[in-house]
């Protein structure tokens, strides 16, 4: 399993080193412009946090400025290297689908699959060659956390169970939305003695708490303003996307200082069935990881490309889970998301233009402007957001009724 699995992870390492050679030179998002900045400032002592470059925990800075004292140590540029550590990442994530995929779920032959669905998907390639967001690394930690999870459900060690939690704080840590996870630590909880459901909290908010707690006593104006106060951009896809296509962009501040409450609602709804509910196959738990972090996707109050990597291996893996109309709604949606970004990042500066920065780029600004607007960029990713809607709905059939 180990040797068709490191398999997979070098096709992933191929795939995204032969679009690295290829990528113009001045392809750089603004999020990797953002990375230099952070990485300039703490090597001259300031702090990351007194201006808007970031907006998580400080664990993605810490890694940031590891790679730029590399970089210094070895001579390789700073973009090059960040990319190649997000190249791994990548690769350790497609292994860990795999093992998921042979060990929790049965599929047998789970190579094409996942090449197909991971390792060979434009949509992660560009998300790491050309957008260098660090979004794989909390993936990491939720594959780890689903790893452990359905290794507590079949051994029923409560170790497993603390290993799960442990997982999904970290991946708090790097960034917040793996919270919208935490319902899923309900299942079978309740066969766990108290003192190890304290532990399993205390492991599962330490890490992100104590982060934050250093960063906060050092500037807590911007770290509120910036960090506990961040709703990413509105306006661009989902709900307010939508509300931009009306001409309702009144509203769209309204809609993002409610969402929190309607989102934590229904997750105190999800955690309340989960916690009655004494089982669920590894198949239905991927699936709802999946669903859940689609419907945060799909309804929040702010957008960012980089957002697909959060359900999409979940679906990827729930593909060879269900029956044959589950998975033609997969294969749509992932060949609707391919032709939405590979048209969005070779056009749109801010995520790096590989089109436009070409050596004899097109003449196709009017159409680069058209999609830059958040109004334009709404009706480009309105497909997209109707495979996701189209998506939650087509599971609900599939997790219901959860085992009471």
């Amino acid at each position: 399993m180990w040797k068709r699995a490191a398999v997979v992870a070098l096709v992933t390492v191929i795939c995204r080193v032969a679009v690295l050679a290829v990528l113009p030179a001045r392809a750089v998002s603004l999020d990797l412009s953002a990375w230099r900045e952070v990485a300039t400032m703490l090597n001259h002592g300031q702090n990351p946090y007194a201006s808007s470059f970031l907006n998580w925990p400080p664990l993605w800075m810490q890694i940031i400025g590891e790679v730029s004292t590399a970089s210094r140590a070895t001579g390789i540029p700073f973009a090059l290297l960040l990319r190649l550590l997000l190249i791994v990442a990548d690769a350790v994530n497609a292994m860990l689908a795999f093992i998921i995929a042979r060990r929790f779920l049965a599929i047998r032959a789970p190579e094409r699959l996942l090449i197909v669905g991971v390792a060979a998907n434009p949509v992660l390639i560009l998300l790491t060659c050309q957008h260098a967001n660090f979004d794989a690394l909390p993936v990491m930690a939720m594959l780890l956390f689903t790893m452990a999870f359905l290794r507590y459900r079949e051994s029923g060690e409560p170790a497993d169970w603390l290993a799960a939690s442990f997982s999904l704080g970290i991946g708090v840590l790097l960034k917040t939305f793996p919270l919208v996870l935490a319902p899923l630590l309900m299942i079978r909880t309740r066969e766990l003695a108290v003192r190890v459901r304290v532990l399993g909290v205390l492991l599962f908010i330490a890490p992100a708490a104590i982060g934050m707690s250093t960063i906060y006593v050092l500037d807590p104006l911007d770290v509120r303003r910036y960090v506990l106060g961040y709703r990413s951009a509105p306006g661009s896809f989902g709900i307010t996307g939508l509300l931009t296509l009306a001409g309702l962009t009144d509203v769209i501040a309204g809609y993002g200082a409610i969402f929190p409450f309607i989102a934590l609602a229904a997750l105190v709804f999800l955690g309340s069935v989960l916690w009655r509910s004494s089982d669920i196959e590894p198949s239905r738990f991927v699936l709802l990881a999946g669903v859940t972090l689609a419907s945060l996707v799909a309804f929040g109050s702010g957008y960012g490309p980089q957002y697909i990597a959060w359900p999409l291996f979940f679906f990827v893996l729930s593909y060879a889970c269900f029956d044959e109309k589950w998975r033609a709604d997969v294969a749509v949606a992932g060949c609707v998301a391919a032709a939405t970004y590979l048209i969005e990042y070779a056009l749109v500066p801010y995520l790096g233009g590989f089109l436009m920065n070409a050596s004899s780029p097109p003449r196709l600004w009017w159409w680069s402007d058209l999609i830059s607007d958040p109004r334009g960029a709404a009706l480009l990713r309105l497909p997209l957001f109707a495979c996701y809607l189209w998506l939650i709905a087509s599971a609900r059939s599939r997790l219901t009724p959860l085992r009471a």
